[in-house]
């Protein structure tokens, strides 16, 4: 291309040619590089505390929330309730089987996780 330095275009160094511009455009260049990479180093370092405390802050704001939700439910739910979210929620059964183990039928398990959402969300001001 017309008018564009190629290094191989350029003569090279040595003793016998005092005027050889490559060594420095090589020192120039090998420097620029350098200079990026410690630039990429430095911002990859920043992102990685900046994520580490984003994730810090995540944390402590779940913990708050779950925190208010299990006032909301402690204050809020009869005990039966309690029981059917603990077994369905906490314990992963199913309705039939948080059913079983209670002695209740499956619906009304699903009753019970029903209106026990629907006060939580009421409570919280939650929309769907």
């Amino acid at each position: 291309m017309p008018g564009t330095l190629c290094i191989r275009s350029l003569p090279r160094c040595g003793t016998d040619n005092p005027m050889c511009i490559r060594k420095p455009f090589h020192n120039t260049s090998r420097n620029s590089c350098l200079s990026i990479l410690r630039q990429r180093k430095s911002q990859m370092a920043v992102e990685r505390e900046y994520s580490r405390q984003l994730s810090a802050q995540d944390l402590r704001e779940h913990e708050e929330l779950m925190t208010e939700l299990q006032r909301v439910i402690d204050d809020n739910l009869t005990e039966q309730d309690r029981r059917v979210l603990t077994l369905h929620y906490d314990e992963a059964m199913t309705y039939a089987q948080a059913a079983q183990a209670l002695g209740i039928s499956t619906s009304a398990v699903n009753k019970h996780v029903t209106s026990s959402l629907k006060k939580i969300r009421n409570i919280l001001k939650i929309t769907r």
